[in-house]
């Protein structure tokens, strides 16, 4: 089986080195600093199976990022899991990022490796078996 193709988006080094290490065990993986470096890679035709973010980054925040990436014809299927430290008792809480995302997954820090690759493999997989959505049918067979 071919190895899935992670983009990890993240401004801290050592949290982003951390993810790449960890990922790169059973993943292509590729990283950016924010999401103006993401999209630099969007632009120049990469496309990964997932894409691990951040939440709070400088230039292009995750929430940004997810929805520009979700206005691409690409994108729409791309499983996408935001990291963040935002917790409640912060000054926005987590609760309030939580429905405003359009991602996939939202995992508050620290998170534990083995539930982000399950996290993965389970996104990457069902969105391989989704079957859009029939025109006329009211209805699709994800299965």
């Amino acid at each position: 089986m071919s190895r899935a193709k992670v983009m990890v988006v993240e401004d801290d080094i050592d949290v982003r080195e951390f993810l790449r290490d960890a990922l790169k065990i059973l993943h292509e993986v590729t990283e950016a600093r924010n999401g103006v470096a993401a999209f630099k890679y969007f632009d120049d035709g990469y496309r990964p199976d997932a894409i691990v973010t951040d939440l709070v980054m400088p230039r292009m925040d995750g929430m940004t990022m997810v929805d520009r990436i979700r206005e691409t014809d690409w994108g729409t299927q791309t499983p996408i899991i935001i990291l963040t430290g935002v917790t409640a008792n912060d000054d926005i809480p987590a609760h309030v990022w939580k429905e405003g995302t359009k991602a996939d997954l939202f995992m508050e820090k620290p998170i534990e490796i083995e539930e982000l690759f399950d996290a993965i493999d389970r996104l990457i997989k069902k969105r391989k078996n989704f079957t859009p959505l029939e025109p006329g049918t009211g209805s699709y067979d994800d299965e």
